[in-house]
């Protein structure tokens, strides 16, 4: 997919526009030309419509903190975020462009982001903070989290554990993260024998990509985890720290 551009006047019109059309669904798709356009909206419409339903259900069923519901919203909505726009090739210069923020704001789901953030324009197209790149629809930088998203994972709010991580207490998360490092570990004792029987080069390269692969997805389940429980129920002195740590993994991936 191609991801177009707005620049600050462009993106205040399609701003003004978006008032004068109540924002309504069917002048939003009217203005979407391509099918991959109408694609990555209703996928975004679709995961931000399950997660608002997910925790309303933790709400009241008082598994969740109803003053915390905006932070669960960002929280959650930015990991599907991610997933969606990576299945749609989108990169990490991709993440660090305003311009392309504005557009997936003001084109794709600026119904979202009105839901989200009332009419306040900043979220909408204004120039973010210095050296900081930041997705107009959540609070925080998001460029970070891009290269840590599968396009296959699916969301799940734990609303069974509110202390701890999912790994210590979910099973089904934990029994996928061994079954993934079982593989892993499978691949690797098959690279052993590929190098002992002499095969072909390419082959092995080929099986070493694979077990890569796999491993990265073990370390996607693991941070997902440990965002949706260590951070989002540490308290506000405990939140920043576990942020950092969170950061300088990811730092360490993208190198």
């Amino acid at each position: 997919m191609e991801w177009l551009e707005l620049n600050q006047v462009d993106a205040r019109e399609r701003y003004e526009s978006l008032l004068e059309n109540d924002f309504r669904d069917s002048y939003i798709l009217s203005t979407l030309t391509s099918q991959s356009e109408k694609k990555l909206r209703y996928q975004l419409t679709d995961a931000y419509e399950e997660i608002i339903s997910q925790i309303n259900d933790g709400i009241n069923n008082g598994k969740l903190n109803y003053s915390k519901k905006k932070y669960y919203t960002d929280c959650y909505f930015g990991i599907e975020l991610f997933k969606i726009l990576r299945s749609f090739k989108f990169q990490l210069h991709d993440a660090s462009n305003i311009n392309i923020w504005r557009y997936i704001s003001l084109y794709i789901i600026p119904d979202l982001v009105l839901e989200r953030h009332g009419q306040k324009e900043k979220y909408f197209y204004s120039i973010p903070n210095k050296n900081k790149s930041q997705c107009p629809l959540l609070k925080k930088t998001c460029s970070l989290t891009l290269n840590h998203t599968h396009k296959n994972a699916r969301i799940i709010i734990n609303t069974d554990t509110p202390g701890g991580c999912p790994t210590k207490g979910a099973r089904h998360e934990k029994q996928n993260i061994k079954r993934l490092l079982n593989t892993a570990k499978g691949q690797i004792d098959g690279l052993n024998k590929m190098i002992d029987d002499d095969k072909y080069c390419i082959d092995i390269s080929n099986q070493i990509m694979a077990t890569i692969a796999i491993l990265k997805k073990v370390n996607i389940e693991i941070l997902d985890a440990h965002l949706k429980c260590c951070v989002l129920h540490a308290d506000d002195r405990e939140r920043e720290t576990k942020i950092n740590e969170i950061s300088e993994v990811l730092k360490k991936a993208l190198k």
